[in-house]
């Protein structure tokens, strides 16, 4: 009841009702109701199956008539000698993500149309609508109900800067949401016409760190810091001195790192819950632990039973469970059904490990599961066995959407054991005393995105990193490679090229044809060039492997001191390299003695190993440097500009992609889409480095969803590409939001990028499935990260913040001469756009990449869908020169 006292000095005017209000029964909340000092406003709970609840509900409040400690549908409270409308909602979520009994949760849109047409037929035309749904569905209610003048928000813990203005009906709407756990103060003034309508507002988010010279600008307040000191920080103190045992790493209980991946802080309170259900005398052999339920981490150091409460909150108690291993399965199903999101019900577990693929529809992501064994090896389950899992009673129940639990709980397969999961944890680091990387093992929980099993995994895992993504299409069936034949050189050469025979060897069972082009050759065939572009057409008879073209020592610096020299392109049977001016520059940095070799090899060590993993190889190329200065030979594999390049395939028209091998840290393939054009009969594409690159073909996915949608043919023309995927194999969700985390990888992806070191910001963990990505798009400048050196994933994108990053994007690939241009679009809203993005929001318009909507507003604070985020990548790759 701490918190309910601080309310209670704060006065609050109303209040509704959060998912974490009913975490515990319904004669806890009663008090919680009963002992406040202001009424609640609540219009879409209905509290009748809980008679503890129901007997303090009261019908609607008119002005001045709503008491202290009860509960009402809607209440007019006057302000200022005008009267103001409340209304409440809860999220219907909240029956699988809390303990509310028999409470029942309506549709929020629903009830709050039937809450606003009451209040409006008592002549209240402003209204307030207190919600804990989540931001996003707080747009969603703008869109959906007219006459909610404002929406303050919760249960998504978002932080908007700035209050997001929805247009969708005549009258505005204004959303605002201050984060979480008391860091920010919102202040919203609203002045109304006389219609009711809102004329103007000024908004501000006030950190409670603020200072206004060495003073804070939100002073303490005596008397709520007497009652701190007085009632609560006593207890809390002796909490905080209770030494339970010491860590030498940091326990991770970051929110979307808990919902979305193992843990070492998840690992460690699942193998706890296990040894303690053994130690009371049950035959649990596996524990499960929903994400949901841990609530912060805990550093290196002294653990104390304050932060143990702290990480475990809702003294949940232990229960286990007997199941079959089918019904283990639909639980593991339903943990990681809603990734790649954030989710409570995300499972951390003990003695199992389980496979499972990101990338496959949600529901049948699951591919394999194992039990451990008293030795340390794993072994299949059985689906038909029966296994008993530890848990709590919250999950046990079907709390965070664990159905098969609760089908075993309302048939009596479950067994409390009255333990609260603080002291489980308590007790199991009182036993460790010492906790360290070894104490909780790693590699329980692994996302194969779209990899095959691994073949012979090792006992006893200690590396939680996964593969990297492979694309969810399904193969169409593989053309023949085309073979890499060569035919007999022409006698003559055309203006601007040499004509360059091979002398084929035998190098480590390939056979290679090299040549060297000196100085004197290469100026010769510049000199006759018009365009300044010289091409070393590289040929033997009979067939080979891989061509080297030799450039001598000397040959690049004669080159760079040709005014007229812009680039020597090598072509083989392999395919092309072309050596922009700009990338020899950058490779020889002045150098007079450097000599350069081109290597292309026919690819099919890559294309065996595309073929192998699944993916519908048509054809493939590897491509190498060797740059030798001052007698020291160097591999440089990293440029900082586009380098173009061509494969050589018989039949370019069945090319739906080119995408560029590598391996990930655990040694499997995976792979990055680079941007390609078919030009003159011949696939040229565009890429910052060297690698074997794969030409795919197939159809790409059709997505039911995408039928008749206005973004159909830019998803279908990215997927094909491997830039996006599904959320299924059927379906997209073109209207689901996105987050930083999700654009910064599709902006790597629609331009080929890779990274050279992993992303700097403090909030990216290294096996997280956007890492990579946000690490790429990084190293090239297209994405920044807050001041406190996050970069917040998981959070929504704005437009503004879609826009800076795209002009970047823009600015990295450059513009085609002939790509449109206009006058920068006049957005009806520019004065709500950031003065950071103002640039970037009128050069994307000025391009013809972004629009206003129907009403000519930019809508600068508002989320991006998928669909537009794909709308605007395929705008951008299509004038994208790569130059």
């Amino acid at each position: 009841m701490a918190d309910l006292a601080f309310m209670n000095l704060m006065k609050y005017d109303a209040m509704t009702f959060g998912n974490h209000e009913f975490d515990k029964n319904a004669d806890v909340l009663a008090r919680f109701v009963q002992g406040a000092a202001f009424p609640f406003v609540s219009s879409n709970v209905d509290f009748s199956g809980e008679a503890a609840l129901q007997a303090f509900v009261r019908p609607a409040a008119g002005a001045g008539q709503a008491a202290a400690g009860k509960i009402y549908p809607t209440m007019i409270k006057e302000i200022g000698g005008e009267q103001i409308g409340l209304i409440g909602l809860t999220t219907p979520d909240t029956a699988n993500i809390a303990s509310p009994g028999a409470v029942t949760f309506a549709d929020p849109a629903v009830s709050a149309a039937a809450a606003v047409k009451q209040l409006q037929e008592q002549g209240i035309d402003k209204i307030i609508a207190l919600s804990h749904l989540g931001y996003e569905e707080d747009i969603e209610l703008a869109q959906a109900v007219a006459g909610i003048d404002v929406i303050v928000g919760g249960h998504s813990h978002t932080k908007l800067e700035q209050a997001v203005v929805d247009r969708t009906f005549e009258a505005p709407t204004l959303i605002v949401q201050t984060g979480e756990k008391g860091q920010f103060l919102g202040r919203l003034d609203v002045a109304f016409d006389k219609e009711g309508v809102i004329s103007e507002y000024a908004d501000k988010l006030i950190s409670i760190e603020e200072k206004n010279g060495s003073a804070y600008v939100l002073a303490n307040d005596p008397e709520a810091e007497a009652l701190l000191k007085q009632d609560y920080k006593p207890g809390v103190d002796a909490l905080g001195r209770e030494e339970v045992a010491k860590s030498t790493v940091v326990l991770n209980g970051v929110r979307d790192d808990v919902r979305t991946k193992e843990t070492n802080l998840g690992r460690l309170i699942a193998d706890g819950m296990l040894s303690a259900a053994r130690k009371a005398g049950a035959n649990a052999t596996l524990a499960l632990q929903n994400g949901g339920g841990i609530r912060a981490s805990i550093e290196a150091g002294t653990i104390t039973l304050g932060q143990v409460l702290t990480v475990l909150p809702f003294n949940n108690d232990l229960v286990t469970v007997k199941l079959t291993g089918k019904e283990i399965r639909e639980a593991l199903e339903n943990g990681v059904s809603k990734l790649p999101a954030s989710d409570g019900r995300f499972p951390h577990v003990a003695g199992m490990r389980f496979y499972y693929d990101s990338l496959k529809p949600a529901g049948s992501r699951v591919v394999k599961i194992e039990t451990l064994q008293p030795d340390g090896s794993y072994v299949a389950m059985k689906e038909d066995a029966t296994y008993e899992l530890a848990t709590n009673a919250f999950t046990a129940r079907g709390g965070d959407f664990y159905d098969s639990l609760a089908k075993a709980y309302n048939e009596g397969r479950v067994v409390p054991l009255y333990l609260p999961d603080y002291e489980v944890m308590e007790t199991y680091l009182k036993e460790k005393k010492t906790i360290d990387e070894s104490t909780a093992p790693a590699g329980r929980i692994i996302d194969l995105k779209g990899s095959p099993l691994p073949v012979d995994p090792t006992p006893t895992p200690t590396s939680t990193t996964t593969p990297t993504p492979t694309p969810t299409a399904t193969p169409t069936g593989t053309a023949t490679p085309q073979p890499t034949a060569s035919t007999t050189p022409a006698p003559t050469a055309k203006p601007g090229e040499i004509a360059a025979p091979l002398q084929l060897s035998e190098q480590a069972g390939l056979t290679v044809g090299t040549v060297t082009v000196g100085a004197e050759q290469a100026l010769a065939a510049l000199q006759a060039a018009a365009d300044g572009k010289l091409t070393i057409a590289a040929s033997a008879a009979g067939s080979f492997d891989r061509t080297e073209v030799t450039l001598a020592s000397g040959t690049v610096a004669a080159l760079l001191g040709a005014p007229s020299f812009r680039e020597a392109a090598v072509s083989s049977p392999q395919g092309s390299y072309v050596l922009t001016r700009a990338l020899l520059e950058s490779l020889a940095k002045g150098a007079a003695d450097a000599a350069l070799t081109v290597k292309i090899g026919s690819g099919q060590a890559g294309l065996d190993l595309a073929k192998a993993a699944g993916l519908p190889a048509i054809g493939a190329a590897e491509y190498e440097l060797a740059l030798t200065v001052d007698g020291k030979t160097s591999e440089p594999n990293r440029f900082g500009s586009y380098v173009p390049r061509s494969l050589s395939l018989a039949d370019t028209s069945a090319v739906t992609a080119i995408v560029r091998l590598s391996s990930d840290a655990s040694g499997q393939l995976a792979y990055v889409p680079v941007p390609f054009i078919v030009q003159d009969g011949q696939i040229v594409f565009f890429s910052r480095g060297n690698s074997s690159y794969v030409a795919l073909g197939g159809a790409a996915a059709a997505f039911a969803d995408m039928r008749g949608h206005w973004a159909a043919a830019a998803v279908q023309e990215l997927a094909g590409k491997r830039i996006v995927a599904g959320k299924t194999a059927s379906a997209f969700a073109p209207g689901d939001a996105v987050t930083r985390a999700e654009f910064a990888v599709l902006l790597a992806r629609t331009l080929g990028l890779t990274a050279g070191s992993a992303a700097s910001f403090t909030d990216i963990a290294a096996g997280a499935w956007y890492a990579d990505g946000i690490a790429a798009a990084a190293e090239a400048g297209l994405i920044g990260g807050y001041e406190d050196g996050s970069f917040r994933p998981q959070q929504r994108i704005t437009r503004q913040e879609m826009a800076v990053m795209t002009l970047r994007a823009v600015q990295l690939a450059g513009r085609q001469a002939s790509a449109p241009q206009a006058e920068a679009v006049a957005f009806a809203d520019s004065g709500r756009i950031a003065s950071w993005a103002q640039a970037a929001a009128a050069e994307l318009s000025r391009y013809g990449l972004i629009q206003g909507d129907d009403q000519g507003r930019f809508q600068p604070l508002a989320g991006a869908t998928r669909a537009e985020s794909a709308a605007l990548l395929q705008r951008l790759l299509a004038q994208a020169s790569f130059e």
